[in-house]
């Protein structure tokens, strides 16, 4: 028998303890709840995953896809694969289709969407628009709601579509020609998660027009797949195998089949989420049975008497471990039950929500609880309360009778921790060490395995922390006492005194109770910390990526080659100037010219862009990488320089083809791109009539620290004023957009872990009033003769606040120390090799603040009823007990 059995009596006194094991009951409900909301969440997501793909499969029985035959060579399917499948018996209906990529342009706006063509043949269902109509002829389009927002397009409107045929030049050179149609846009198709797991939830066209587009670019214009649909009385498995025999090396599923291939594919960064989320469900379990620990215990000393005498009367040692373990047991299940419901509601609530936001999600209005999402969460539960029991029940069978009903003696303060935990937490951490030093070289080379060793690291090294806190928790709450009561004037410093003397009585509960909140605000504090350290790391990489705020007309990615950049129009730079978030901006003059380096046989052909050194290091978002911009200097970025092999100082000869010259010295910096960076001076000698290529953009400083989509909407903005300013489509980029689109997704993914961690750091509160609690029983008549001497009701309450905020500053202590490195750690690992080791640690004062002022007063808060209780006892009487 797994559990022990629940009697009547158990039920009994499971109602006579309930103000008791309310707090217990908080914690398994909260752990329970959140696992089963995440697994009813991830059910729903699935089903709807399903339809969505099943939709696109027109009401397809199976899909024939290219594959692989026997030799290893691809199997395209043509037009006689299409006819033959069509011809076979059982087959009702067989549709070729095709979907590609396609670049869609709007004046400035462009976008890359999957694009595919209408079933060829009636008796497939078809997408059913939000607006407008499918298309019927050649040049129309149908776009998801999502990709029209993206291009500013509409029903009765253009989007052009960029084709790329490949010509080799008159020296055999390949190149490519950009061919542009325009589309006329027909209909608005329903976007949201359909248009990510479908090709038809992106774009639909003709087959004659995706024929066209795939003549002109020179591809196959032979179908993708072909959907097929059986007779009647003829089962998808049957068709299956027919149709795998007629075209051997094609890839043949059933329509169940695709959808559970592309949902898995779709669902695995979901899937890893769900991980995630499951553990920090798993996590507030494993801080639940700290507390419920605490509160058997509490239950045991309180009934000590109780137990005793039923020992006397003959109830076996067995008998009474198996009513505390029933007890848990019975209070496991019921809580667990009710973190159940809590689940399904959160899980319906948050199903709403998204309905409200995406309504062609068709999410169900009500999520009703799955077997899965029932059995797990409450199997969990209560195993984790009838393990956290376990200690509360031994403890209340090794008193023999007679010794249990005589007065309980206090703490034995000798008891000191064996050698086996000390082997233990230095053995722990020590190999947890080295994984973690092995772990970040791994991560600095670039080996994708490097975080994984590092975190298993981490997590040996916090196991060697909680196996030694017992070592390091009672100091610290000893010596927090001695240096609080000193700063604490009259009889506020003695309750202090008082109170470290007394959180110290009994180390084990004592460590017990900070390690509940040091895993919380460890928890707290490393995703504080490695949110900001990666939040910085990454904003400064965005800096040595990007010049400047906003770049107007050509790519410095694109910079090194033959590639022409054009003549930026007057118009452009007056509309990107005019926009109000702008706070200043300089036109650049660029030209290409043929770089001589010395020792090396050949010149290359490099783009060479003016500026005065004041204008560039005042737009610059790094002014160190213009700093040496001189007359007779060249600044070369990095990367360039190590491709061309160009060394800081060496003369350069830059010479334009058809005339013009000059010698330069080369200053290499940090400079992000590809161009070579001179005076005007000295490209107005090199190419007199050089035209202005490229507009830097500083915008407001306000943008950097306000909203991140006040940012995104600002160079938004700047993109339309130059799509309006009439001349075709110009490039516009920088670190503006990329650098508020992340802040706002880190500031989203903290909100969502702290939300998640929230729960964790509740429970953890729950235990030290637990602790406190225990406290009070087991020092009745050390707090009745305190008040026999003079300590007044507010002194006794007093030292209660205060050993509530010594346990609670040590647990904060150790978790801002363990989170900020673990923090640092994880940001590391992640991005070594991206930032070339550079991951500096920044602190977030602000946040860990608040999580120090959080923990002061949970510990002040968790000390109010527990001295309420101590304080109402009357001396007297409790020196009777």
């Amino acid at each position: 028998m797994i559990l022990p059995p629940i009697s009547a009596t158990t039920w009994a006194r499971l109602r006579a303890d309930a103000g008791r094991l309310t707090a217990a009951g908080i914690a398994i409900v909260l752990g329970t709840g959140f696992a089963a909301a995440v697994l009813l969440a991830n059910g729903v997501l699935e089903r709807t995953a399903y339809a969505s793909v099943t939709t696109d499969l027109a009401g397809a029985d199976v899909v024939v896809i290219s594959g692989v035959d026997q030799t290893g060579e691809d199997r395209e399917i043509d037009a006689a694969d299409a006819r033959a499948v069509a011809d076979l018996d059982g087959v009702a209906v067989s549709a070729p289709t095709t979907s590609t990529y396609a670049s869609l342009v709007n004046g400035a706006r462009s976008d890359f969407p999957t694009v595919s063509d209408l079933p060829a043949l009636p008796g497939l269902r078809t997408p059913v628009p939000d607006e407008g109509r499918l298309p019927t002829g050649a040049g129309e389009i149908a776009l998801s709601s999502s990709v029209a927002d993206r291009l500013r397009t509409a029903v009765g409107e253009q989007v052009g579509v960029e084709l790329y045929r490949e010509t080799i030049d008159a020296a055999g050179e390949p190149s490519f020609e950009v061919v542009e149609q325009q589309l006329d846009v027909v209909g608005v198709l329903p976007g949201g998660l359909a248009s990510q797991l479908a090709s038809s939830g992106s774009g639909l066209v003709t087959a004659e027009t995706m024929a066209g587009w795939n003549r002109v670019q020179g591809l196959p214009t032979g179908p993708e797949q072909l959907l097929v649909v059986a007779d009647d009385g003829v089962s998808p498995d049957e068709l299956r195998d027919r149709v795998t025999a007629v075209l051997p090396g094609t890839s043949v599923l059933t329509a169940d089949e695709k959808a559970e291939e592309t949902i898995v594919e779709f669902l695995d960064g979901v899937d890893i989420l769900t991980a995630v989320a499951l553990g920090f469900a798993a996590l507030a379990l494993f801080v639940a049975g700290f507390v419920i620990t605490n509160t058997f215990a509490v239950l045991v000393a309180q009934r000590t008497r109780q137990l005793a005498l039923l020992r006397c009367v003959g109830a076996t040692r067995g008998q009474v471990r198996r009513e505390v373990l029933g007890q848990a047991a019975l209070l496991g299940l019921l809580a667990s039950l009710a973190g159940v419901v809590l689940g399904t509601v959160l899980a319906t609530i948050a199903a709403a929500l998204v309905s409200s936001a995406q309504p062609q999600l068709e999410l169900p209005s009500v999520v009703w609880p799955t077997a899965l999402a029932v059995l797990v969460p409450v199997l969990a539960g209560v195993l984790v309360t009838v393990g956290a029991a376990i200690p509360p029940a031994r403890a209340a069978t090794r008193v023999a009778p007679l010794a249990a009903l005589r007065p309980v003696d206090g703490p034995d303060l000798r008891r000191r921790a064996s050698w086996l935990r000390v082997v233990l937490a230095v053995g722990f951490l020590a190999v947890g060490g080295v994984m973690l030093a092995f772990g970040l070289a791994l991560s600095s080379s670039g080996n994708v395995y490097g975080t994984l060793v590092a975190a298993a690291g981490a997590g040996l090294t916090f196991v060697g922390v909680m196996i030694g806190a017992l070592f390091v928790v009672p100091p610290i709450v000893s010596g927090a006492g001695r240096l609080l009561a000193r700063l604490v004037p009259g009889d506020g410093g003695a309750a202090v005194r008082l109170a470290a003397v007394n959180g110290v009585r009994n180390p084990r509960r004592t460590t017990s109770t900070a390690a509940a909140l040091l895993i919380g605000v460890t928890l707290v504090s490393t995703v504080a910390v490695g949110a900001a350290t990666t939040q910085a790391s990454l904003l400064r990489l965005f800096d040595q990526e990007w010049p400047v705020d906003v770049s107007v007309g050509g790519s410095d990615g694109a910079d090194y080659g033959t590639d022409v950049q054009p003549e930026l129009a007057a118009s452009v730079l007056a509309a990107a100037s005019g926009v109000a978030q702008v706070a200043d901006s300089e036109p650049l003059v660029g030209t290409r010219a043929l770089v001589s380096v010395p020792g090396q046989p050949e010149a290359t052909d490099l783009q060479v862009l003016g500026i005065t050194p004041e204008r560039g290091r005042a737009l610059s978002s790094n002014p160190l990488v213009l700093e040496p911009l001189a007359d007779g200097t060249v600044v070369v970025p990095g990367s360039l320089a190590q491709q061309v092999a160009i060394q800081d100082g060496q003369t350069l000869r830059l010479t334009r083809e058809g005339g013009g010259g000059i010698e330069v010295t080369a200053a290499v910096t940090d400079l992000p791109g590809r161009g070579l960076v001179l005076t005007p001076d000295d490209l107005q000698t090199l190419d007199p009539r050089a035209p202005v290529t490229r507009l830097w953009i500083d915008l407001d400083d306000s943008l950097a620290t306000g909203d991140p989509a006040e940012a995104v909407a600002a160079v938004d903005a700047v993109r339309d004023a130059v799509s309006e300013a009439g001349v075709g489509a110009v490039l516009v980029e920088g670190a503006a957009a990329e650098r508020a689109t992340f802040q706002q997704v880190i500031d989203t993914l903290l909100g969502v872990l702290t939300g998640l961690l929230a729960v964790t750091v509740l429970i953890a509160v729950v235990g030290v009033a637990n602790t406190l609690s225990l406290s009070v029983v087991e020092r009745t008549r050390e707090s009745a003769l305190l008040r026999a001497l003079g300590l007044t009701r507010r002194q006794l309450r007093g030292t209660l606040a205060a050993e509530g905020v010594l346990l609670a500053g040590a647990g904060t202590v150790l978790g801002l120390a363990l989170g900020s490195f673990y923090g640092w750690l994880g940001a590391a690992s992640v991005l070594g090799a991206v930032t070339d080791g550079g991951v500096l640690l920044d602190l977030p004062v602000g946040r860990l603040l608040l999580v120090v002022l959080g923990a002061v007063a949970a510990g002040l808060l968790a000390s109010v009823l527990p001295g309420r209780r101590a304080a109402r006892s009357a001396p007297v009487a409790a020196l009777a007990e």
